[in-house]
């Protein structure tokens, strides 16, 4: 992991700041940022998908408890 150093110059003159690469702050200075290595995004995406997956799981568990529970009530006329 890199760390781009943050500076306090202002966009050059007469420049566009929308169109430089660097990212800055209301003030014009340059937001220091972490450029990740392929590992690194790698094993982020890796991390977001399980996070997914466990996400989605536990709404399927949420939904099909909540479907017996209602089916259970509906059969007992309650």
């Amino acid at each position: 992991m890199t760390r781009e150093t943050m500076s306090d110059e202002p966009p050059a003159p007469g420049g566009d700041p929308l169109r430089d690469d660097k990212l800055r702050d209301a003030h014009g200075r340059i937001i220091e940022t972490v450029k990740l290595t392929p590992e690194e995004e790698a094993a982020r995406k890796r991390r977001n998908m399980a996070i997914a997956i466990g996400l989605v799981g536990f709404i399927v568990l949420i939904f099909l408890v909540t479907v017996v529970r209602m089916s259970s009530n509906y059969n007992t006329g309650a």
